[in-house]
């Protein structure tokens, strides 16, 4: 049975990301050192306050994740100050120098990656709820197209689109190596099995990664399972 409640939520989860996806884009091009702070300032502002939107509807509907609660009960208190962030960029403020701008912003580099590891989290719980879907190939290929339609978006997980091109990249190799009738096959049969390694390979590294930016913020509390 599909949940509105959920759809609805990651609606604004997918609101969300495209702020994020901007903010990446601007990131990539200028980096930290960028010359127009009022653009970065005004995409990450805009990021920041829609991701507490995603955490008003998380609470809102009581959705339970281990990892997520853990984040958002932070002992350094960023849900807080992410609250009172958002409050100031949506309510009109006379000064150019809020407090409760710069109380979140002092935390430099800490802010940001707790943001980026929630919003993270976020698009993984929304992924792997849509991945429980049952049924035949088909129907989840007909099912994923309807929610996308709905919301917007399915998460990719991470690396997911690099190890969808070495999957497809797998796929040619093996039809060469089915077909070959040469001296050449060892050849693409070591070709493929280092695209098979390189998949595995970019697996481990995506969990990796995920576990120690997690283990970072304290989050798991010695339960890395979840």
């Amino acid at each position: 049975m599909i949940d509105e409640r959920l759809l609805a939520w990651a609606r604004y989860l997918y609101w969300c990301d495209l702020m994020r996806q901007k903010w990446d884009t601007y990131m990539s091009q200028h980096g930290g050192d960028g010359e127009d702070f009022a653009e970065w300032l005004g995409l990450t502002s805009y990021w920041y306050s829609s991701l507490f939107v995603v955490v008003e509807g998380w609470e809102s509907n009581q959705f339970k994740d281990g990892v997520i609660d853990r984040l958002l009960n932070h002992p350094a208190g960023y849900r807080d100050l992410l609250r009172r962030y958002r409050n100031t960029v949506f309510h009109y403020q006379p000064s150019l120098n809020e407090s409760r701008m710069l109380n979140f912003m002092a935390r430099k580099e800490e802010h940001l990656f707790w943001t980026f590891t929630l919003h993270s989290e976020f698009c993984r719980f929304f992924r792997d709820w849509v991945d429980t879907f049952p049924g035949t190939a088909e129907q989840k290929a007909e099912f994923v197209n309807d929610i996308r339609s709905v919301v917007g978006f399915i998460p990719s997980k991470p690396a997911e689109e690099r190890i969808n091109e070495l999957l497809k990249t797998a796929a040619v190799a093996e039809k060469i190596v089915a077909n070959a009738k040469d001296t050449s096959v060892e050849e693409l049969k070591d070709a493929l099995d280092g695209v098979q390694r390189a998949i595995q390979h970019s697996r481990e590294i995506a969990s990796r990664e995920r576990l120690e930016r997690l283990f970072r913020l304290g989050s798991l509390a010695g339960n890395p399972e979840q």
